[in-house]
């Protein structure tokens, strides 16, 4: 499979406006209230932004100083940040198990949360 850079940090706000200027209009408007927001961050582990990693995710890189300055806007404004992580077991894994060609364990050396984004627990 054929990875592929979709931006990177110079051409992400221009593609990410194509992207979005693409999808179907919302039916129904939604106000924005800062007050009542919460930034949900997913799965921003290791294990996708290494270019070791055989799961890398090669337009990773470009987004992560955006997610860490917003996650920190956030964090000073008062807003909860919420963080996941992807973990397998084998008992869970089913089919990641054989595409990924191993399990993202919750010990996985390249499980963490990217540095400067991981919150004490």
């Amino acid at each position: 499979m054929r990875k592929e850079k979709y931006f990177t940090q110079e051409s992400i706000a221009t593609v990410a406006g194509a992207m979005a200027g693409s999808l179907p209009a919302n039916r129904r408007a939604a106000a924005f209230r800062p007050g009542e927001a919460a930034l949900l961050v997913v799965d921003m582990q290791e294990y996708f932004l290494r270019p070791e990693s055989h799961a890398f995710l090669p337009a990773a890189p470009a987004i992560l100083a955006n997610v860490l300055a917003l996650a920190e806007a956030c964090e000073r404004s008062g807003r909860p940040v919420f963080l996941t992580r992807h973990a397998n077991t084998p008992a869970n894994s089913r089919q990641m198990a054989l595409w990924w060609r191993e399990l993202l364990t919750a010990d996985h050396p390249l499980g963490a949360i990217v540095s400067g984004l991981a919150r004490p627990a």
